[in-house]
Order: structure tokens, then C-alpha cells, then sequence
């Protein structure tokens, strides 16, 4: 049997469901790493993908999802991924993972880029600790293990936010799902409260293209108050990982 070399490819848009079964097959993936992740950015920002893919013998072992981050004179930047706390390559072996990196720097050189910002962990290599260094930036993610129902989920928190829950409900907020057809108050409830931190919004659009993309992979959950949506949350989802991009309340 002959055997083939480790090959790295640039994903195409048909190459969307063996690099998606890759992903939610991969224990460190996040929804994130899904290709939906790039026909949303592409769709409302315009910013070009290279989605890098390992491949050996007709299988996958490796991805690396980069965006170019590129507005002349301002920003020339390789990012994986924006918009979002994670986006890292996802390897099966070292190996893998070091081939996906020299070609994503060589990728770099070809687009002058001044930046290549990786957002996760990498394996413990030799290109690795020599070409890449960890920047603190004083944020951090914010992980939780999931209990198996609900009832055990809300069990387990501290019994002032327990309280805090039954004393909305009490009061006559209800919890319900959404989608797409509720982004208007989405939106509202989400730019309100950027505003009010002094964040930068992101554009309406944007969101409604990863509600559109992402398809049965989001939910949309929402707080009414008398008929009024005040508080939004929109949940990604990929295999057992789930992930809460944004999530927002009216003071």
C-alpha cells in the first residue's frame, strides 16, 4: 500500500461537512470552530478566511480556521479567530499541529501580515515555544461543567443565585426560546447594553448572519417582562460543547 504524505489544503465551501464532522469529533473543538463561524464572518464583514486543513491519506487530522483582519493603513492582521474567546488549531498529533502553523506563517509572509494571533493553547512544541508567545491580556473564559438535567444545573448553584432566579420569576419575568424572527429585540437589548459599558456593537447584520449560518447549531433564549423582551442570550452549539457568545440584560 502506498502511502501518502501529510498534505495542508485550503478548505473550499465544499469541504464544509468532513471539516464540521472533524471539528465536533475533536475533544478541545468549540462552536466556533465550525465553518459556519466563516460564512458568517465572510457574509457580514467581508473579511477573508483561509480555513487550513491536514489531510493524509484521505482523512482529516487537523484544522486551523485564520481570518484576515485587513483595513489599509489601520489593521493587517491573521486571527484565529475573531469576534469570539477561542478559535485555535485543533490537531490530532504534534506533528500535525507544527505543519498547520508553518503554513499558516508562510501564509503570514505571502500577506505581510504583522500579526499571527492564535486564541487558545497549543501542543508543547519546538516551533511552538520558538516562534509563538503567550500575550496576557487580562481576560479569561469562563468554563462550566455541565450537570446532566436541568433540576441538577440549578441544584448546584449557591442558593443567593437560586434566589435571585426565583425572585425574576416571582416578579413575572418569563423565560422563553427564540430566533431569527425575534432579532430586532435582540439587537435592541444587545446594543443597549454595549452602549451603556462604552463597548463597541457590532453591526446588526452581524448577528443575524450567525443566527442564519449556524442553523440548528443556535438558540436564541429570551426574558420578557409585560410583553417586553429585556435580556437576550445566543447559545452555539457543537457536539457536547456548548457556547454563549452574548448574552445581555436592560438595567
Amino acid at each position: 500500500m502506498n502511502y501518502q504524505p501529510l498534505v495542508i489544503r485550503q478548505a473550499e465551501q465544499q469541504d464544509e461537512q468532513r471539516w464540521d464532522a472533524y471539528v465536533l469529533n475533536h475533544p478541545d473543538a468549540s462552536p466556533y470552530h465550525l465553518f459556519a463561524w466563516k460564512f458568517a464572518v465572510e457574509g457580514s464583514y467581508g473579511h477573508h478566511c483561509y480555513y487550513l486543513y491536514a489531510e493524509k491519506d484521505g482523512q482529516l487530522l487537523g484544522v486551523l480556521p485564520l481570518v484576515h483582519l485587513y483595513f489599509p493603513g489601520l489593521v493587517n492582521e491573521l486571527t484565529a479567530l475573531p469576534y469570539c474567546d477561542v478559535g485555535n488549531c485543533l490537531s490530532d498529533d504534534e506533528a500535525t499541529q507544527d505543519a498547520l502553523l508553518d503554513k499558516a506563517l508562510g501564509l503570514q509572509q505571502k500577506l505581510n501580515s504583522k500579526k499571527l494571533n492564535l486564541r487558545g493553547t497549543l501542543r508543547e512544541t519546538e516551533l511552538k515555544n520558538t516562534v509563538f508567545q503567550a500575550e496576557k491580556t487580562g481576560k479569561v473564559r469562563m468554563l462550566l461543567k455541565l450537570s446532566p438535567s436541568a433540576d441538577e444545573l440549578f441544584s448546584s448553584f449557591k442558593s443567593k443565585l437560586r434566589s435571585q432566579v426565583r425572585k425574576a420569576e416571582k416578579n413575572g419575568v418569563a423565560f422563553r426560546w427564540g430566533g431569527l424572527e425575534n432579532l430586532e429585540a435582540v439587537y435592541a437589548v444587545f446594543s443597549r447594553n454595549m452602549h451603556e459599558l462604552g463597548s463597541p456593537v457590532h453591526a446588526k447584520n452581524w448577528l443575524q448572519s450567525v443566527l442564519e449560518h449556524y442553523r440548528k447549531k443556535v438558540k436564541v433564549g429570551l426574558a420578557e417582562f409585560e410583553g417586553k423582551t429585556i435580556g437576550m442570550g445566543i447559545i452555539l452549539l457543537a457536539g457536547r460543547s456548548v457556547s454563549i457568545p452574548w448574552a445581555s440584560t436592560l438595567r
